[in-house]
């Protein structure tokens, strides 16, 4: 813990350039900043990983903690190469005051190299109130032509991407064909509780189609406008049972599609 400005950059030779794994990082009223390049081969070599309980958290009362994290996985490895991982229970990235802002890029010569990926019960939550401007952006590209690359997954039960008041936005690019920009997966949500607005864009710089996915059992749920832009199609999955269909709402403003 630090009341200064903490900026850390990483390398990862066969490993991840950031690994945060049961430790917990935090500043005061100070900006947080990660910056991880992994440069491994074979799997599992990503930018920033934040596992096994890790936490990533800026306190205090002022507006000054920003959280910036940027990530990139190996290209010289081959799946499971990440831009940035926040994965397992009791992993989290949290600001009370704060904006958070993750840019990640998924690189290898397989498949399964995403941009951002939060999953199996981890949490990226924005608890600040009445906060003009705030922002919560997960910025993800995928890596280049192969599947299941996605720019931005959120995935499992209990995973959440949350913010109460500001602008939450998922921003994805796929390059791959037929690939997802943005993916929530069954039992993930993502959602704003305050007055709090969401964005959903896909593939917002490139020509490559890359669809917005909401699996059975997700949801979105945004408090404020709900603002969705693909370059691929808008997928929301059904369920056999009432009440297991993918959720896409708002409860206040207006929803724009495009």
């Amino acid at each position: 813990t630090t009341t200064g400005a903490l900026s850390l950059t990483g390398t990862g030779g066969n490993s991840d350039g950031i690994h945060i794994d049961a430790a917990t990082t935090t500043t005061v009223d100070a900006p947080l900043t990660l910056t991880g390049t992994a440069t491994g081969v074979s799997t599992d070599n990503r930018g920033i990983a934040i596992l096994n309980g890790g936490a990533v958290t800026s306190t205090g009362l002022a507006s000054t903690g920003t959280i910036t994290m940027t990530g990139t996985g190996s290209p010289n490895g081959t799946s499971g190469n990440h831009g940035i991982l926040v994965s397992d229970a009791g992993s989290t990235i949290t600001s009370a005051t704060s904006n958070i802002v993750l840019t990640g890029t998924g690189e290898g010569t397989s498949n399964n190299n995403r941009g951002i990926t939060v999953e199996n019960g981890a949490a990226i939550t924005s608890t600040a109130i009445g906060i003009p401007n705030l922002v919560l952006n997960l910025i993800g590209t995928g890596n280049d032509a192969q599947p299941n690359s996605w720019g931005v997954q959120v995935s499992g039960s209990g995973t959440i991407v949350s913010m109460i008041d500001g602008a939450l936005l998922l921003s994805g690019a796929s390059p791959g064909i037929s690939d997802n920009g943005i993916r929530v997966t069954t039992g993930a949500v993502v959602e704003t509780t305050g007055t709090g607005s969401i964005g959903l864009q896909s593939n917002p710089f490139l020509t490559q189609q890359g669809d917005i996915q909401i699996d059975t059992g997700a949801r979105v749920t945004s408090s404020n406008m709900l603002y969705v832009l693909s370059s691929g199609d808008l997928i929301l999955e059904g369920g056999t049972n009432p009440g297991e269909s993918a959720l896409l709402q708002h409860t206040s403003g207006n929803t724009h599609l495009g």
